[in-house]
């Protein structure tokens, strides 16, 4: 991996992960819980450096997955920051995600179409770490171009995309472009929008 600086390195980097073989076998609440082991060792950090925090995204492939998951708010603390902010939005993915694996609706065929309301009322498109990574770099912090060979294939003006899982309905990413810009770090803010964004129309 060379030195990425920007969104659009970002981008292109999550592209090439989301097409490899690894995207496809991991389910998305077991990449979820490795996602969460390694990010929380940059806890006491304000932000993640960009090669960081692509590097955890890949790693997250295959690093260990805790086989549960919690706060780990410390004793005492009145106030949650930011960390701690991303940290209840990340596991309650994952505890939604069981609950619709729990239930069976994970498994509709047409889910990537319509999206899965889960129990808890929040919707899910995205239910591969693939798709997941590219909408929430693409809706969260940008870096697609027109010309991109997308794994969300994104159409060109159309609502709705055709790939091997089915019709996936999107906005004209022509509306969401953002231009290439500096990106040194993200924030856990950031992060925050980038996992909201992952399960789709963000």
């Amino acid at each position: 991996m060379g030195k990425l600086k920007t969104n659009r390195d970002l981008y292109r980097f999550v592209v090439n992960l989301s097409v490899g073989k690894e995207a496809q076998k991991r389910p998305i609440e077991e990449y979820l819980r490795a996602l969460w082991s390694l990010a929380k060792r940059h806890r006491d950090f304000e932000a993640i450096e960009l090669n960081e925090f692509a590097r955890m995204l890949e790693e997250a492939f295959t690093a260990p997955a805790p086989e549960s998951v919690s706060m780990n708010s410390e004793p005492g603390k009145t106030t949650e920051g930011e960390f701690e902010k991303w940290e209840r939005t990340l596991l309650l993915q994952i505890r939604t995600l069981q609950r619709m694996e729990k239930d069976g609706s994970i498994n509709d065929r047409l889910r990537y179409l319509n999206g899965v309301t889960s129990p808890g009322g929040t919707v899910w498109y995205n239910f591969d770490p693939g798709a997941y990574l590219e909408g929430g770099v693409w809706d969260a912090f940008g870096g697609w171009e027109s010309e991109d060979e997308s794994y969300l294939e994104f159409p060109d003006g159309d609502s709705t995309s055709q790939n091997e899982k089915g019709a996936i309905p999107l906005l004209d990413p022509r509306h969401r472009t953002k231009p290439a810009i500096r990106m040194p770090h993200v924030t856990w803010r950031g992060f925050t929008k980038f996992i909201n964004c992952g399960r789709g129309h963000g």
